[in-house]
């Protein structure tokens, strides 16, 4: 009796013995197939959350070598796939806010087509202060048109926020300038018997918010821009700074991404303009990208980059070293708050 079990367990240790030796065979041939394979095709090994790539990688003499174990085989596929010291990543600059290439703009005539705005390239960094300036019939109010979506280019691209917008349809554009672009312009266009509280919200009304939420926001926007006492008051009680300031606070209320301004402070007397351009700037501290077109050469001293077109052409392009405080120039200062982004 202790002979058989004797031999039983002999036995049993045999079997146990030669399944296990079948398996480690099979899955040593399963590990050559599937390498071959692998390296094959150039596929990617993916180690320590990186790729690398295997057909990049210095090459080794044979990693499935049928002499070398498959541990061995694995240890060298591993040495040249993984670095042994990390590459050190470069961390990628940021893309312009704003970028123009090679754009032109060309009306029709009688006889010939008349070229207004002629290759223009340029780029504006997020939170930049550019004005531009120019003769009249240079182009400037054309280029801020385009630049506001308010006309197409002839040729030429234009990217913002990293899309290309020249080719948006016509409903993608609408949206566009009501959610991301702020106007300004010479002229405040307020309609004239409607309040100062509706005529900020107007934007608000159009974007499809509630009653309650447009007179939250346009009162905040008044209020931060010194207004806050003339809520109910209609455009011509207003001074014509007073009524500049409700046109800039209508731009604001949506929290553009980029304020557009054409002759902001024409036609206005010094103190005004002074008090406009120190709006504009305070609103530039707090990362409002603005461009702003004038024939005022002058204002160019409280901007942060001056470009000077000329029939059609970027004439000067370059960067206020010294830029002036509007605050300084007036008698008392401008009550700005938080105004960005707002609402």
């Amino acid at each position: 009796m202790v002979f058989q079990s004797m031999m039983w367990c002999s036995s049993g240790r045999r079997r146990i013995a030669t399944r296990l030796a079948a398996l480690v065979s099979y899955w040593k041939q399963f590990s050559k197939q599937f390498f071959r394979k692998k390296l094959s095709r150039g596929d990617t090994l993916i180690q320590d959350r990186q790729v690398f790539s295997v057909e990049s990688v210095q090459a080794i003499d044979d990693p499935l070598d049928v002499t070398q174990s498959i541990e061995e085989q694995e240890t060298q596929v591993c040495k040249a796939v993984v670095p042994v010291m990390a590459q050190p990543q470069c961390l990628a600059t940021p893309a312009p806010f704003l970028v123009v290439r090679n754009l032109k703009k060309a009306y029709a005539g009688s006889t010939t087509a008349r070229l207004v705005l002629n290759d223009i390239s340029l780029s504006v960094e997020r939170g930049e202060f550019v004005i531009i300036t120019g003769p009249s019939g240079a182009g400037k109010s054309v280029l801020l048109r385009v630049l506001g979506c308010l006309e197409r280019p002839s040729k030429g691209e234009y990217w913002l926020a990293g899309r290309k917008i020249n080719l948006f349809p016509m409903d993608k554009l609408a949206l566009l300038r009501n959610q991301q672009l702020g106007f300004i312009f010479q002229q405040p266009g307020l309609l004239p018997h409607t309040s100062v509280l509706k005529n900020v919200a107007l934007p608000l009304l159009y974007a499809g918010f509630s009653e309650a939420e447009q007179k939250r926001r346009a009162q905040k926007v008044l209020s931060a821009l010194g207004l806050n006492a003339r809520l109910l008051y209609t455009p011509e009680r207003l001074s014509r700074g007073q009524q500049q300031r409700v046109a800039i606070a209508r731009a604001l209320v949506n929290s553009p991404a980029l304020l557009l301004a054409d002759e902001p402070t024409g036609n206005m007397d010094t103190r005004n303009e002074r008090e406009i351009m120190a709006v504009l700037q305070a609103l530039n501290q707090r990362k409002v990208t603005i461009i702003l077109v004038t024939r005022n050469a002058d204002l160019a001293i409280y901007a942060k980059r001056h470009i000077l077109l000329g029939d059609g052409y970027i004439v000067n392009d370059k960067l206020i070293v010294n830029t002036q405080r509007a605050l300084d120039d007036l008698e008392q200062s401008v009550t700005i708050d938080e105004i960005y982004p707002g609402v």
